[in-house]
This record gives C-alpha cells, sequence and structure tokens, in this order.
C-alpha cells in the first residue's frame, strides 16, 4: 500500500472526512462519468484527442520528439 494510501486508510478509519475528487475540475470540460459510459456503450477504449499517443504530447523540451530520454518511449493501451 502506498504512502498515501495509508494515510487515508487511517483517516478513514478514525471517521475523519477523506477528500474526494469532487473538487475536480474537468480538462477541456471531459466528464470521466459520461466518458466512461459512452465507452462502456459502444464497447470501446477511451482514446483523448487532447493527448495523443504521439511524442509532441510528452513536451517539446527535455522529453520532445529529439530527445535522448523520449527515445524508445512505447505507447501502450490497457487491455
Amino acid at each position: 500500500m502506498s504512502n498515501i494510501a495509508k494515510v487515508l486508510s487511517r483517516r478513514q478509519e478514525r471517521g475523519e472526512e477523506v477528500e474526494t475528487n469532487k473538487k475536480v475540475i474537468p480538462f477541456k470540460k471531459q466528464d470521466y462519468q459520461s466518458l466512461k459510459q459512452e465507452c462502456l456503450a459502444k464497447g470501446t477504449l477511451f482514446c483523448d484527442p487532447t493527448f495523443p499517443a504521439e511524442s509532441d504530447s510528452l513536451g517539446y523540451n527535455e522529453l520532445g520528439p529529439q530527445s535522448s530520454k523520449a527515445r524508445g518511449v512505447q505507447w501502450k493501451r490497457p487491455k
């Protein structure tokens, strides 16, 4: 169990309020529940058009397309 998971677990055991994602501000108006339902209905995996699986998505400085640090990056999808 990660450190943060332990902290949250202890707080929950003591009956303290545990923060949730209710205050999350959606990125580019993406709504998790809507996206999830849409993918489940279509039987597809989510593919984020705002974060395509290409080297430009990693950045332009240290992780840019020509960077040695980004060389060999493999974009994978969950199965």
